[in-house]
């Protein structure tokens, strides 16, 4: 098999493999985009719920049962989709 190396870890060719290397770097590479957009949509729906909460006067977090100092617990919990 020959292979080439960037770098320590970063293999770049591998002329055996005929693409299998490239297609499994392409996997992992989409992959990671994935995570970075699930993790962007996330954050955004945090920011939205915290600025959403913050918003309300004390009487109506009472009226729905949160406390101000839990506002961003419970923003990140629903952003992360757990209840």
């Amino acid at each position: 098999m020959s292979v080439q190396i960037a770098r320590p870890g970063i293999i770049i060719r591998d002329r055996e493999g005929k693409g299998r290397l490239r297609e499994a770097v392409g996997k992992r590479l989409a992959a990671l985009v994935e995570r970075l957009k699930r993790r962007l949509e996330e954050e955004r729906r945090y920011r939205q719920t915290v600025r959403e909460l913050m918003s309300l006067d004390d009487r109506e977090l009472d009226d729905i049962g949160i406390s101000r100092g839990r506002i961003r617990e419970i923003a990140r919990n629903l952003a992360r989709g757990e209840t």
